[in-house]
């Protein structure tokens, strides 16, 4: 229909013109589309713009273009230089070598030399090769390059730099789908991923710029200053290029590094003199599932679901005091901002079976013993130093065992506080009397407990049916 309808538009005779009025005015516009695709196709051809000088040679029975000097080529809106170039115009393939640059619109490349398949727009790049536009920045030892696709295959040492981020990986895969301002990549083998003082390793990350999403798996980890997020994948949320929320779906594990001093007695002649020696922990949390939530870029809380544990260290004035291992169905840890980059742990709540053991230090005085706790909730405040148990709340000290439905541990002054119910409980909420058992005696019951850890003295307030509080020692 095409050579029809250009033998009757190229030649005007009355017949032709007559035949043209039986094509309807969509057959014309699919007719006059065809026409301009083709057209469209061979200015995209490769083309010899200048060369200072050119040999025409037979190689293998195929004639092949030798061109030495200043060489460019035009395709389309790109422009290709090299020092010298072979060329196979029947196939439109060949080989540039020497300093070759290739520029269409705000696409770039560079590289020793290239093996291009023109008809295909497919660009095989080695050595020192280096391709980037506005928004990306790649380079590798090798790259095949898609040119009319913005995408590409990098192979060895590869290296992009995005929206403030730096991937490095062994073999890269990308591309850069039209009005987007990055692209999406699939990075293999030895990958690491810089953001800031952020950091992620893993043997695969695939990152989906349509969503703002990055998936790392095998054996993935994701470092910031002192903390360490791992599991069996970590699934990063970005909002407006900010990371918002981490995912991991099995065997979550953080490491956080905690530090300061322990006090250190030594005896010098006659007296005995306290010494600080600098020391530093690994905090070790784990669960079946963690999630991760960011705001404005640094860490706000993690909720760890799943059998959950966490291991964390204990510092009063930058000296430590012991250690506390919690477990429950479910632990969130919130943190607070110290400045606009570093954030520290603020509090620790654990629900479900909650448990705990303090282990106090060899250098702490005030305790001589483990403290064994357990209630339905536990809410640990790091800065005030101070934890609540509430609902069937236990603790085991020494031969001193206390069951009430709210403890209050303030752990800077040693002191135990027990109520039938939490403060702020409302009238629904089940309470439990202070009850406690020291040694062999009879279990001691009032309204309120007042128990000091370290003289192991406490106070009982009766109800007003009784004529006097009880005091024990």
């Amino acid at each position: 229909m095409l050579k029809t309808f250009l033998t009757i538009f190229l030649s005007p005779s009355p017949k032709n013109l007559h035949q043209c009025r039986g094509f309807s005015g969509s057959v014309f516009l699919v007719v006059l589309t065809l026409l301009f695709v083709q057209l469209s196709a061979k200015d995209n051809r490769l083309r010899l713009k200048q060369a200072d000088l050119l040999e025409n040679k037979t190689i293998n029975g195929q004639s092949v273009q030798i061109l030495t000097g200043n060489v460019v080529f035009l395709k389309g809106d790109m422009t290709i230089t090299c020092d010298t170039a072979r060329y196979h115009e029947k196939t439109g393939q060949g080989l540039l070598t020497g300093n070759v640059t290739m520029k269409e619109n705000d696409q770039n490349l560079t590289a020793d030399s290239v093996h291009f398949d023109s008809p295909n727009d497919i660009f095989t790049s080695y050595n020192n090769v280096h391709i980037w536009d506005n928004d990306y920045d790649l380079t590798a030892d090798t790259v095949i390059y898609y040119s009319k696709l913005d995408s590409g295959i990098a192979n060895g040492r590869a290296r992009m730099d995005q929206q403030g981020q730096l991937i490095t990986a062994q073999l890269l895969r990308y591309i850069k789908y039209e009005n987007d301002d990055a692209v999406s990549y699939t990075a293999e083998n030895n990958v690491r991923i810089e953001e800031g003082d952020r950091v992620a390793t893993c043997g695969l990350a695939i990152y989906d710029v349509r969503n703002d999403r990055t998936l790392l798996r095998v054996n993935p980890k994701l470092m910031e200053k002192n903390r360490i997020l791992e599991g069996s994948e970590i699934q990063l949320f970005y909002k407006d290029d900010v990371l918002d929320y981490v995912f991991i779906p099995a065997k979550a594990h953080v490491v956080n590094t905690s530090g300061g001093f322990r006090e250190i007695e030594v005896i010098n002649q006659d007296s005995t003199v306290v010494q600080k020696k600098s020391i530093s922990f690994k905090d070790d949390m784990t669960g079946s599932i963690l999630k991760g939530f960011f705001k404005d870029g640094s860490l706000d809380s993690v909720r760890l679901e799943g059998m959950a544990t966490t291991l964390y260290h204990i510092f009063e004035d930058s000296v430590y005091q012991g250690n506390n291992l919690a477990s429950g169905d479910t632990i969130i840890m919130s943190f607070d901002n110290v400045d606009s980059v570093e954030v520290e742990l603020g509090n620790i709540y654990v629900s479900g079976g909650s448990r705990g053991v303090f282990t106090p230090d060899s250098s702490n005085k005030d305790m001589d013993a483990p403290i064994i706790y357990t209630s339905d909730e536990i809410v640990y405040d790091i800065g005030s130093e101070k934890t609540d148990l509430t609902g069937e709340a236990n603790i085991k000290y020494n031969d001193v065992n206390l069951s009430t439905g709210f403890i209050n541990v303030d752990w800077s002054n040693n002191l135990l506080r027990a109520f039938p119910s939490a403060p702020a409980a409302d009238s629904t909420a089940k309470t439990q009397k202070p009850t406690i058992v020291e040694g062999g005696k009879d279990p001691m019951v009032g309204d309120t407990l007042v128990y000091n850890l370290k003289s192991g003295k406490g106070r009982i307030k009766q109800g007003r049916s009784k004529a006097d509080d009880g005091y024990y020692a």
